[in-house]
């Protein structure tokens, strides 16, 4: 298996339960790791064989 990595991602968003929570965006950080297998697309160079991230999301 390969891993995708993604470290240190800042995005913006709206999170929260409360109503002050949720009035200002927050900044979050994003890290993960997905196991994948991307020999084909590493073999091919297609488009249509490397992973969708769309899908993974």
């Amino acid at each position: 298996m390969d891993k995708v990595f993604i470290k240190d991602l800042r995005v913006s968003g709206i999170i929260g339960i409360y109503e002050h929570e949720r009035g200002t965006p927050q900044e979050i950080m994003i890290n993960a790791v997905m196991l994948t297998d991307i020999r084909k697309a590493a073999e091919t160079d297609e488009i249509a064989d490397c992973v969708d991230y769309e899908k993974v999301a």
